[in-house]
């Protein structure tokens, strides 16, 4: 093999690392998995995953929600919130995983959300420290790879995927894709001003082609 081409295919390749996302099966397994702990800091992963990945927020995003942001109307919850570019933008949110943030803020409080409550918490460290909203980009992203190095290590999820608010954010496009939603539809859920965007980085998906092959061989 020549050296150049010997250096071609050895050079890692761009941008797959960018498409990864959870399968539908794995997002099954690791909120079933999640769900078990009841603790504080385990009701509080449970809810934040649950969240991002059915919402397709990004973490800035769901960092700046406070229980006033949050409307029921006409059988939809809705998130009212300042996106990208400095934006107002609106976002629907699953019901379950709404109940999900609730309970958690009950186990915090032991009481119903106020308005101005945010949906979620530092966990105090030492004896004296204050509980304080979590609005820290980097506790947010550090706390959810944690999350992942866990469920890899108790085999849970078993491919070598790194955790972050945009692994869940990338996970809620594709899933959604392959449950059917229209790409436009995606697009006006995941608020991509572009949509080649969205198909380049955020629809990761991977078929067999020898289904297709017997379909026009035999």
């Amino acid at each position: 093999m020549g050296e150049n081409l010997n250096r071609k295919l050895s050079r890692p390749k761009r941008g797959t690392r960018t498409k990864k996302t959870l399968t539908p099966s794995e997002v099954k397994k690791l909120l079933s998995w999640l769900a078990q702990d009841t603790s504080e800091y385990g009701l509080g992963n449970y809810a934040i995953v649950f969240m991002l990945v059915t919402s397709g927020l990004r973490a800035e995003e769901l960092l700046q929600l406070e229980w006033k942001n949050i409307e029921f109307i006409e059988g939809r919850w809705i998130a009212y919130f300042i996106g990208k570019g400095g934006r107002e933008a609106e976002q629907e949110l699953y019901a379950s995983a709404v109940e999900a943030c609730r309970k958690y803020l009950h186990r915090v409080f032991n009481r119903a959300p106020n308005p101005e409550d945010h949906l979620f918490w530092t966990v105090p460290r030492y004896k004296g420290d204050m509980r304080r909203p979590l609005t820290s980009h980097q506790t947010l992203w550090a706390r959810t790879k944690k999350i992942g190095e866990v469920v890899r290590k108790e085999g849970i999820i078993k491919r070598d995927v790194i955790f972050s608010p945009h692994l869940f954010r990338r996970t809620y496009a594709t899933c959604l894709y392959r449950a059917g939603m229209g790409i436009k539809a995606i697009q006006a859920k995941t608020r991509h001003a572009n949509i080649g965007t969205l198909v380049k980085h955020y629809i990761y998906e991977v078929e067999d082609a020898s289904p297709y092959v017997n379909k026009f061989i035999s």
